[in-house]
């Protein structure tokens, strides 16, 4: 986020979304969020987390290299007292000391992203053997085509 100073009306309208409590309790992000659950601000014609922006009101400057980590591991807090500047080591060792990292070893139709089951992909690779083109592989599966690429290379859902 550049060092621009927030003008009086960006105050106005990012206080106006946030649940404001006691300086011990999280202050809830109340409008957009992104899939993680942070929340969204438009500042200065860009879109900065909404926590990013209620650090730099407190403290004024953020550093370039740093990110702004969260001591209550709740992503839609805006809490200044609840944040401080941090690399992403300290926020991958906060979040496993939480008990809040999450990374999926899951394979397959168990991966929490997948969009297809094992038998769907096993006929995709049927008709990749035969004449069909792979955008319309594609559109009778509803996936992108760089998905069956993906597929057909062995790169997602690789052959056992």
């Amino acid at each position: 986020m550049d060092n621009k100073i927030p003008t009086k009306n960006d105050l106005v309208r990012f206080w106006c979304k946030v649940n404001v409590r006691s300086k011990n309790k999280c202050w809830e992000w109340i409008a957009h969020k992104d899939r993680d659950g942070y929340g969204r601000f438009y500042f200065n014609k860009k879109q900065v987390g909404a926590h990013r922006f209620s650090y730099f009101i407190k403290h004024g400057t953020i550093q370039k290299d740093l990110m702004i980590c969260h001591t209550c591991n709740n992503p839609s807090c805006i809490n200044p007292n609840h944040l401080y500047e941090g690399t992403a080591y300290d926020n991958v060792k906060d979040s496993k000391i939480a008990g809040t990292l999450y990374f999926s070893n899951a394979k397959g139709e168990k991966c929490p992203n997948a969009k297809l089951t094992q038998n769907q992909v096993n006929e995709i690779r049927r008709l990749l053997k035969t004449k069909m083109k792979q955008g319309d592989i594609a559109r009778k599966f509803k996936v992108s085509q760089s998905n069956i690429t993906l597929i057909k290379n062995g790169t997602n859902w690789k052959t056992k």
